[in-house]
């Protein structure tokens, strides 16, 4: 014979197996959305500042660095959205233009040296 109070423990603990079943799905689930969006994470961050150009250089002042922007093999985007490659831009002509922009940078160390590359 079967004890009453044995058979109500039993069936509480199966009647909560569909409960812990779906939880379990939900915290792994949640975990492989919060690691893949930490992995995905760019490294870039976007900046706005005042360029200056000139023959043999491009300059940007922004949030207290001085970036330097690459003359040639230079990646970037104009205004109707036309993407352009090993050019340089052309709002940054060599003539001593100064003008806002916008753009992108990454931290990069080195043999204890800091910088932020134009990207």
């Amino acid at each position: 014979m079967t004890d009453q109070g044995t058979v109500q423990a039993t069936e509480r603990r199966g009647s909560n197996a569909p409960l812990r079943a779906l939880l379990l799905v939900v915290v792994v689930a949640a975990a492989l959305g919060a690691a893949f969006l930490l992995g995905t994470k760019s490294p870039v961050s976007i900046h706005t500042g005042t360029a200056s150009s000139a023959a043999g250089a491009i300059s940007i002042e922004a949030d207290g660095w001085t970036y330097s922007v690459p003359l040639d093999g230079v990646e970037w985007v104009d205004s109707l959205n036309a993407w352009h490659d090993s050019d340089r831009p052309a709002c940054l002509p060599p003539t001593g233009a100064t003008r806002p922009i916008r753009f992108g940078a990454v931290d990069v160390t080195a043999e204890q040296l800091s910088w932020r590359a134009v990207v």
